[in-house]
């Protein structure tokens, strides 16, 4: 009886035939992906950004859930030994159109060992968008002139990070940081967005870092500065927060319309969990690429998602905007916390060998160097030698001079 209805429906109504097999299927679709951890319903984000997540939030897998213990390739306090390792994953999360542009934010890792209690630069370089020869070369230099002073570095690569270990270049100063024990922290995301997260993403790496204990001081820097003196860059006792040339950079308005004296990226110094908590905003705590893009919006609003040039406009400045709303609020957000900031010496001027005005043998008394430009060319390079020589024991030296040598072989 059941069968021969079905089968006068289906032929004497083939819309309704096909209407109930849709229907079935469907009904089976929604069942199977109930069932399943690929399910997960679309997460709207500001300005009409999409991110598409394949896990809840609460759902991603993450080191800092686990015991150090049951994390592959960690050492027993929860650090990550040197070697590759994951710690970190978003599956597939995609922020899709806007303003017919795309950010792709798949994932992050990475590479190097954190030490208890250490003191690290962490400064950063895009991967393939803007100048990345000028960049990318001094970042070994730059590397060895923090070990000098007792200093670890930090830096984030952003970008396609396969291109590190397959583009010769490349590979070549990916393979000298990896000599000098630095800690590099890969970020994945489009080209075009990549001079603003490399930007941004020193601010956010107390976040992404895995330490369970004894955590670690962190100073942001760029890749084209050298400190030249060890003591300044230290955070004063009793302070909280460490803010070097403050008064360089003149301020600005916020989107919050509150007006705030703009600080340098170069340099600003807190411990991870002060680091930590002047970050959280909006409800949140940024720990992946996706995340920070979201924290973004929130605080500029659509200009995160355009190219960035350089030059005076928002999109060139988001840093050291962001990291002075931070400090400041952070210093109103609780009791006698504007004692708890140290604003410290200049190095504007007299006080930093600049490549404005370039004598590399006046070492003393000065604090920095903003090194020349496209350092490995042969004229250029004769210029920052007498300073490699200043800073470097022979040997040092000497890894500077192969290092720049095999780099313009492999350009």
């Amino acid at each position: 009886m059941g069968r021969s209805v079905i089968f006068s429906a289906a032929t004497s109504g083939p819309v309704l035939g096909i209407t109930g097999l849709v229907l079935c299927l469907s009904i089976l679709y929604i069942l199977y992906n109930r069932s399943s951890l690929a399910f997960v319903p679309w997460l709207t984000l500001p300005q009409g950004i999409r991110l598409n997540r394949h896990t809840k939030p609460e759902e991603i897998p993450s080191n800092r859930d686990a015991n150090p213990e049951e994390i592959p390739g960690s050492s027993s306090d929860g650090i990550p030994e040197t070697r590759d390792h994951r710690t970190h994953v978003l599956a597939n999360k995609d922020l899709t159109k806007n303003n017919n542009k795309t950010i792709s934010a798949r994932d992050y890792f990475i590479e190097g060992h954190v030490k208890p209690g250490g003191k690290y630069a962490v400064y950063s370089c895009s991967t393939t968008q803007g100048d990345v020869m000028n960049y990318a070369f001094p970042l070994p230099l730059t590397a060895l002139a923090w070990k000098r002073i007792g200093f670890g570095s930090i830096i984030t690569l952003v970008g396609d990070s396969k291109k590190w270990k397959t583009t010769p270049v490349l590979s070549h100063v990916y393979s000298n940081l990896r000599k000098l024990n630095c800690v590099l922290v890969f970020l994945n995301i489009s080209e075009q967005n990549e001079i603003m997260l490399s930007q941004t993403s020193r601010l956010f790496v107390a976040n992404l870092l895995n330490v369970s204990q004894n955590e670690p001081y962190l100073l942001t820097t760029d890749a084209d500065m050298w400190p030249l003196r060890g003591d300044i860059y230290r955070l004063p006792q009793g302070k909280d927060i460490l803010s070097l040339n403050s008064g360089c950079c003149g301020s600005f308005k916020h989107t919050n319309n509150r007006t705030y004296q703009m600080l340098p990226m170069g340099y600003v110094g807190m411990y991870q969990s002060t680091w930590k908590a002047a970050i959280t905003r909006h409800g949140l705590s940024p720990r992946s690429v996706a995340d920070i893009v979201e924290y973004l919006l929130k605080e500029f609003g659509e200009v995160v998602l355009q190219p960035v040039s350089k030059g005076m406009n928002l999109g060139w400045f988001l840093d050291q905007r962001l990291v002075s709303v931070m400090v400041f609020d952070w210093m109103q957000n609780g009791t006698d916390r504007k004692a708890k900031v140290h604003f410290g010496v200049s190095s504007i001027g007299g006080g930093r060998i600049d490549r404005a005005w370039w004598n590399p043998h006046m070492t003393e008394d000065k604090m920095d160097s903003h090194i020349l430009t496209h350092g490995y060319r042969n004229k250029t390079w004769g210029k920052l030698t007498p300073l490699l020589k200043e800073l470097h024991a022979e040997e040092d030296y000497k890894f500077c001079e192969k290092y720049a040598d095999r780099f313009r072989k492999l350009l």
